[in-house]
Order: C-alpha cells, then sequence, then structure tokens
C-alpha cells in the first residue's frame, strides 16, 4: 500500500551504482548509512512540491522519518570507534 502510494507519479528512479565495497569498520559503515538516509530524506521532500496534499503529508511524514534516521546514524558514528 505505501509502495504504491510512494511510486504513484513519482517517475521511474534512476539506478543506483553499488559500492565499490562495503564499509570495512562500523564508524565508515554509519557515515555510509547516513549519507543514504540524508538523500532519502532529501528527495522525499523535494517530491513534496508537486505532491497532491494527501500525498504530501505522507510524504512529509517519510521525510522526517529519514531526517531523523541520518541525525541518529551520524551521532551514533561520532561516538563508534573506528
Amino acid at each position: 500500500m505505501h509502495t504504491t502510494a510512494l511510486s504513484k507519479g513519482a517517475g521511474r528512479a534512476a539506478p543506483v551504482a553499488p559500492a565499490a565495497a562495503p564499509a570495512v569498520d562500523a564508524k565508515a559503515a554509519l557515515r555510509e548509512l547516513a549519507s543514504a538516509a540524508r538523500r532519502s530524506a532529501d528527495a522525499h521532500t523535494t517530491a513534496l512540491l508537486e505532491a497532491e496534499p494527501e500525498f504530501a503529508r505522507l510524504l512529509a511524514s517519510v521525510a522526517a522519518a529519514g531526517a531523523v534516521h541520518a541525525y541518529l546514524l551520524t551521532e551514533l558514528a561520532k561516538d563508534t570507534a573506528s
């Protein structure tokens, strides 16, 4: 249900190139996850500009959750040893 709503009118997503290799240490992995969460939140926020009101509310919630994930992962990376 959410997948259908989120993909409605979103167009076709550009293929994402896989990372050359996964991060070796926990701190780098957390930073990569935070970056991905931030990109996702930014994309959902951008999509708000053209969304219908009901869909915009869903996008706003998803964008907010992504932003929180990015923040928490960034903070956790600061406290994690390399």
